[in-house]
């Protein structure tokens, strides 16, 4: 324990480079989706003089759908992180709809993304608050139920006893329902899409679905990303 501490001091102690001041407008929500810029973004970690990306330039068109594909450790899921905002460049530039992403407001600035990442990590209360995570704002029924039928969910979600209202994470309540790994990820697909917001990031999601599942999801792509600027990041796999 005391070196997880020793962690959580190193990190307080880190120098802030996010905007926490007021920062320039978001974008409207009539002005939606948004574009992307990366302007020859470059990146390495501190004290590596290794280049994860090196003078990488592109243009994603506002509601343009964007398959980033590589091998493992080429860089896709680091270019997600700096456009998120939780890494910085090295050098270089990015752009939201032709403004650069220092000058929004940090907290702002992360509403503009709803993402699908890797790691999955579960909140230990009802299924509908993990995917409506906003406990000072109530469920929108209608909403959920599009969601979770997008997702591929529902039906899952029928078959409960407790439907939504079922609980979660077993450590804290005995009773609570486990899913499976393709199961979690469908949830959270709920929930990004239950998340509105101009830019959807889905990183690998079908890493954990079976066969017919991830080409249900293939299929439904279009419609899960309308009106949207959406990216969908998938390795390149070697035989």
């Amino acid at each position: 324990m005391s070196l997880e501490i020793c962690d959580v001091r190193n990190y307080l102690d880190m120098k802030d480079s996010a905007n926490r001041g007021e920062g320039i407008a978001l974008p409207l929500k009539n002005t939606w989706p948004c574009s992307i810029t990366f302007d020859h973004v470059s990146f390495s970690y501190p004290g590596s003089n290794r280049k994860i990306l090196n003078d990488i330039s592109l243009h994603i068109n506002a509601g343009e759908k964007v398959a980033l594909a590589g091998l493992n450790g080429a860089g896709k899921t680091t270019c997600i992180k700096l456009l998120c905002g939780f890494y910085q460049p090295t050098s270089g530039h990015i752009l939201i709809n032709g403004k650069e992403m220092i000058s929004f407001n940090r907290d702002k600035y992360y509403t503009l993304f709803t993402a699908v990442f890797q790691d999955i990590h579960i909140l230990p209360v009802s299924i509908a608050r993990n995917i409506a995570p906003k406990i000072d704002e109530a469920i929108d029924k209608e909403k959920m139920e599009r969601c979770l039928q997008l997702a591929g969910f529902k039906e899952k979600i029928d078959s409960l006893e407790h439907g939504l209202d079922s609980m979660m994470v077993k450590e804290v309540h005995e009773q609570a329902v486990q899913f499976s790994g393709g199961e979690l990820q469908k949830m959270l697909l709920a929930r990004a899409l239950y998340k509105e917001s101009p830019i959807l990031i889905l990183d690998e999601p079908t890493a954990a679905l079976d066969p017919i599942s991830e080409n249900e999801l293939y299929e439904r792509y279009g419609t899960l990303t309308t009106g949207r600027t959406s990216l969908f990041i998938s390795p390149i796999r070697c035989s």
